[in-house]
Formats: C-alpha cells, sequence, structure tokens
C-alpha cells in the first residue's frame, strides 16, 4: 500500500508541476525493513522515487531534521 501512495504522488505531482518533486520522509528503526521497503520501491517504482526517500528512525528524528 505504501509503494503505491509513494509512487501515485509522484506521478501526481509530475502531472501538475514542472519543478523539482517531492520528497518522502519514511520512519523506521529496522535497517533491514527499511532497506527492503527501499528495494520494492526501486523496482516498483524506479530509482528516481527510491532517491526522494529519506529515513528517520523515530518521530523525534523526524522533528529534529525538520528544524535543523
Amino acid at each position: 500500500m505504501a509503494l503505491n501512495l509513494f509512487s501515485k504522488t509522484l506521478m501526481a505531482h509530475q502531472a501538475s508541476s514542472s519543478g523539482e518533486g517531492p520528497s518522502f520522509l519514511i520512519c523506521e528503526n529496522d535497517d533491514r525493513r527499511a532497506q527492503a521497503f527501499l528495494e520494492d520501491l526501486r523496482q516498483k517504482g524506479g530509482s528516481e522515487l527510491a532517491s526522494r526517500v529519506n529515513r528517520v528512525g523515530s518521530g523525534r528524528e523526524s522533528v529534529s531534521n525538520s528544524w535543523a
């Protein structure tokens, strides 16, 4: 389901804008699951989509990164 959301969001943005595409933030503290998700994303959505994903391990990290 997440793969569909990521790819459809990117396609919708590309269709409506000529600017730089969106970036995505995932929150996953398990390295293995994060890597598996990114690999699935590369296979289904391409390397461009996967390159737009940033990862944090916790919600606290997410907040810290947004204010940095």
